[in-house]
């Protein structure tokens, strides 16, 4: 075998495979026929084009995980080979996301009623980067607050307070309060606290919590009544 029309040391088989060194070079072979009785015959090939660069066998990635604001997704980008380098990028309706450049991506409240995709880009030495982009997803929902049911403390007596705790309802949130007395709610009652008032002899008291976040369901969760 010849590259450029220099003998190459050892390629003196049928086949040969290229490498990084050879690319845009040309590439040419010669046979040598012998035979008892018969003068040799050396016959040589016309010369290939120059090596290009080679081709990944890519394949599309995927998208798992619930699309909604608040969840993880995963990208699957499947086998391209090895010693290949990649990058990502996450795109909602078409359009990149800022700083979503990592194989996992946490949907935002601004991406609500979008579709993702994600690219992935493959580089090597000696091959063509290659892109390849998943399908797309379903429109993103509003997430849902992890909303735990609020409690009551303090003596259900006429001019005593009550106070409540929430519990823990996420980051970011904002909240409302509501006491209501026998399901009615109390004009007025909505803090988180609350100082019993007359009218209230013989009714049970609960409180109404309502969550509300950018992006997210709003949510509202009621203690369990009084005595």
């Amino acid at each position: 075998w010849f590259a450029d029309g220099v003998a190459i040391s050892g390629a003196t088989k049928s086949t040969l495979k290229l490498a990084l060194a050879d690319l845009g070079k040309t590439f040419s072979m010669e046979v040598t026929g012998s035979k008892s009785g018969y003068a040799k015959v050396v016959e040589t090939s016309a010369a290939t084009g120059k090596v290009t660069e080679g081709e990944f066998s890519a394949p599309t990635p995927t998208i798992s995980g619930t699309i909604q604001v608040g969840k993880v997704l995963n990208s699957a980008r499947g086998y391209w080979g090895s010693d290949v380098t990649f990058e990502y990028q996450w795109f909602a309706d078409g359009v990149a996301i800022d700083g979503a450049t990592n194989w996992q991506f946490t949907v935002k409240p601004e991406q609500v009623g979008k579709k993702l995709t994600v690219r992935v880009t493959g580089s090597k030495p000696g091959y063509t980067t290659t892109s390849k982009t998943s399908a797309a997803t379903a429109a993103v929902t509003s997430g849902e607050i992890d909303a735990p049911i609020p409690t009551i403390s303090g003596t259900a007596q006429v001019g005593l307070s009550l106070g409540s705790a929430r519990g823990y309802w996420g980051e970011d949130v904002t909240f409302e309060y509501q006491w209501l007395a026998n399901g009615v709610a109390i004009e007025g009652a909505t803090n988180s606290y609350y100082m019993i008032k007359p009218e209230q002899v013989g009714k049970k008291i609960t409180l109404q919590v309502t969550g509300s976040k950018d992006g997210f369901v709003t949510t509202s969760r009621t203690s369990a009544a009084t005595d």
